[in-house]
């Protein structure tokens, strides 16, 4: 929905950020609850 609504193509690093900052508002954004076996990534 996200690719037809916003006409977003997937081959373009302009529209690759657009989809991972949607990504991960809907999957960590406020409201949502991590997992309990979740460990984040070693920076």
């Amino acid at each position: 929905m996200l690719l037809n609504e916003y006409r977003l193509n997937p081959a373009r690093r302009e529209d690759q950020e657009v989809i991972v900052k949607q990504l991960e508002q809907f999957f960590f954004g406020e409201g949502s609850a991590k997992p309990k076996e979740y460990v984040p990534p070693a920076k």
